[in-house]
Formats: structure tokens, sequence, C-alpha cells
């Protein structure tokens, strides 16, 4: 999870799943353990198959 700036201010994972849909869960909490100020933040999702191949998303999300 990125700041509207770009800073990276709180990861989840890495962690390994099978295919198929799968949950992580945002604590609405920094990496320091503070809670985030409302407003815009990027999401960036990273998916690495065993053969090496990445799929990356990114989508806007809003802490209220």
């Amino acid at each position: 999870l990125g700041s509207a700036a770009g800073r990276p201010v709180a990861v989840v994972g890495p962690r390994e799943s099978s295919a198929g849909p799968s949950v992580a869960e945002l604590t609405g909490r920094a990496a320091a353990g503070r809670p985030l100020p409302r407003g815009p933040y990027l999401l960036e999702v990273v998916a690495e198959a065993e053969a090496g191949e990445r799929c990356r998303a990114i989508r806007s999300v809003l802490v209220r």
C-alpha cells in the first residue's frame, strides 16, 4: 500500500497461495503500527507463478 505520492506505507506478504482467488487483509495501519490517515492510497498486488511469470495490478483505494 502506498501513499498518493507513491511512498510505501504498509506491506502485506509475501505469502504463498494456490491458484484462484485469494484474500489479503489490510489492517488500516502503517508499517510502524499507527493508524493510516484518511485519504487516497495506491494498492499494488504482484503475483508470481512458479515458472517465474509475474502479473501486477495497481488500484486506487480510499481509507475512511
